[in-house]
């Protein structure tokens, strides 16, 4: 998995990446994997930046159930036209936020959002 950053140096990957990277991980059965981010504000002799995921057998299983789980959910929520029934990407990674910036279902999404804490809050 290779990402562009504006920075010169980065010390952790982003965990959405990570996650990503062990998704398609657990689908090829693979053990390790790499980020590699670009660093364009690094001037150096290496402006890139790599971080090996390791992946033992259970951790590949139970990454690839939760992959399973959120498509489930997905279809679940396409096929009925009830958004609420997939899980929204505030839910999974706050760091993600960003992409609800241009989202056309970030109106109803906060409504189901702001429904289902008032309905945890009754409980």
């Amino acid at each position: 998995m290779n990402s562009t950053r504006r920075a010169s140096d980065i010390k952790e990957p982003k965990k959405f990446h990570v996650e990503l990277l062990k998704y398609y991980m657990s689908m090829l059965g693979s053990n390790e994997g790499y980020i590699i981010y670009q660093l364009l504000m690094h001037f150096g002799e290496t402006p890139s930046k790599s971080f090996r995921i390791t992946m033992n057998s259970q951790e590949r299983e139970n990454q690839r159930g939760r992959l399973i789980m959120k498509v489930k959910f997905l279809e679940r929520g396409r096929e009925s036209g009830n958004a609420s029934l997939a899980r929204g990407v505030r839910e999974e990674d706050p760091s993600l936020n960003w992409l609800c910036k241009d989202c056309p279902y970030l109106v109803d999404c906060k409504r189901i959002q702001d429904v289902e804490v008032t309905a945890s809050q009754l409980l």
